[in-house]
């Protein structure tokens, strides 16, 4: 405990270091977690409306920390926290965020207790950044995790009864699939790449067959429904003939496809409700 003066008074101020385990709420038998706790461990879980990182980020400058485990739904190279996911295509974005987490409890370690986080290269270089931005030894699982499925790390976390009675996996499931011409779907023939928006809430695919630039919106769960459809020639749309790159400017107001039989780049200018108008 830190005593200090404010206005002639004494304040009591708490520096014990706690290990903290934060869970995203889409995880399967959340209960059964946060029930089966090693003595010592402080919950916290993620509203799904908010930003994941920024609530952890919050969670962090109030409460000093001795290790973090967060436990959440995973992806190769990535996980889902509150209304959007942190991986490797957005570690950018909250950079200066990952370095402040661990500057007051001088933290050891941050365990990722989800599926397949370490998986591939993807995986591996996700691992990699964010043990590098946050200064600590990072575990996370190249495996499933879950029923049945624990590595060592998780038994800080856990006692043996989640070990024996959870019988859900913390992974990121096959919820979708869109093909050209289905269900009103229009533009993937051909499809060449794919980019998503800086807030997440939009997916953007190049087709070069289709010469096109096809639009879904992405809710917080991460289910898409097809937006639009831009194909070159049509609507004053240009450049567009076997398009094969698409990216979003960092401050998501602009969309840029490059047009391989075209030789060129269209630019798209993007509002704040996600609507795209062909620029140039």
């Amino acid at each position: 405990m830190t005593k200090i003066a404010l206005n002639n008074q004494i304040k009591t101020i708490s520096t014990q270091r706690v290990n903290l385990a934060i869970f995203d709420p889409r995880v399967d038998d959340l209960s059964v977690l946060l029930g089966g706790l090693q003595p010592g461990v402080c919950a916290h879980v993620l509203d799904s409306e908010l930003d994941g990182v920024e609530q952890i980020s919050e969670i962090l400058r109030q409460q000093p920390t001795a290790s973090l485990t967060l436990v959440a739904h995973g992806f190769p190279g990535g996980l889902q926290l509150g209304a959007g996911t942190l991986e490797l295509d957005n570690l950018h974005r909250y950079a200066s965020q990952l370095r402040s987490w661990f500057e007051r409890g001088d933290a050891s370690s941050l365990t990722l207790l989800a599926c397949n986080v370490a998986t591939g290269d993807a995986g591996a270089e996700f691992v990699t950044q964010v043990a590098s931005l946050t200064g600590v030894t990072v575990s996370a699982a190249s495996t499933p995790v879950g029923n049945g499925q624990w590595p060592l790390v998780a038994a800080n976390t856990f006692t043996s009864t989640v070990f024996e009675a959870y019988v859900a996996t913390l992974g990121v499931s096959f919820n979708q699939v869109f093909k050209d011409e289905t269900d009103g779907v229009d533009g993937l023939d051909g499809a060449y790449s794919v980019t998503v928006s800086p807030d997440g809430k939009q997916v953007f695919v190049a087709s070069s067959t289709d010469d096109a630039l096809t639009v879904f919106d992405r809710d917080a769960s991460g289910n898409l429904t097809f937006k639009t459809v831009f194909k070159n020639g049509t609507d004053g749309v240009d450049g567009l003939d076997s398009a094969r790159a698409v990216t979003v400017s960092p401050d998501g107001k602009q969309v840029f496809v490059t047009g391989s039989n075209d030789d060129a780049l269209a630019v798209f200018d993007r509002d704040d409700s996600g609507n795209l108008t062909f620029k140039t």
